[in-house]
C-alpha cells in the first residue's frame, strides 16, 4: 500500500520505520511546518502536572520556575519520549488516544485535578 505522510520528518521518523516495516512504500511530502508562538511562560510552581497532547506542544513549551519532578501525562509514545528527553522523568503515556490520556487522568491518586495545565498546541491554517 502506498501512504501519504505531510507531517514534518522529525514527527513522523517513528511511524515511517514501522509502515515501512510492514511492508508498506512511504511517500513522504512535508506540507505543514510547525513554527512557534509567542505565548507567556507558563510558571510551573502553579501546577501539579502537566497534560501534553502532542510532542509540539514540549518542544515549544516557555517555563517559569521550571520543575522536572512533576508528573507528565502524555498523549502517547512519541510525545512521552519527547517530554523524557526535555528531562522529565515522572510520564505517563496513554497509548495514542486522547480519551484513554482522560481516563487515566480522572483514575490518577498522584495528583490534585485542580492543578493541571494542558499544554497543547493550536492549528493555524494559511494560504498563500
Amino acid at each position: 500500500m502506498n501512504i501519504l505522510l505531510t507531517r514534518p520528518l522529525i514527527d513522523v521518523e517513528d511511524l515511517m520505520g514501522k509502515l515501512f516495516s510492514l511492508g508498506h512504500k512511504i511517500i513522504h511530502i512535508p506540507t505543514l511546518k510547525i513554527s512557534t508562538s509567542k505565548i507567556d511562560p507558563v510558571n510551573a510552581k502553579k501546577f501539579d502536572a502537566f497534560i501534553f497532547t502532542s510532542a509540539n506542544a514540549i518542544k515549544n513549551l516557555k517555563l517559569i520556575n521550571s520543575d522536572k519532578s512533576k508528573i507528565c501525562f502524555c498523549v502517547g509514545s512519541i510525545t512521552e519520549k519527547i517530554v523524557r528527553q526535555a528531562g522529565y522523568n515522572n510520564t505517563i503515556s496513554a497509548g495514542g488516544t486522547v480519551n484513554a490520556l482522560k481516563n487515566i487522568i480522572l483514575n490518577s491518586e498522584q495528583i490534585d485535578k485542580k492543578k493541571l495545565s494542558l499544554i497543547s498546541v493550536v492549528i493555524i491554517s494559511l494560504r498563500t
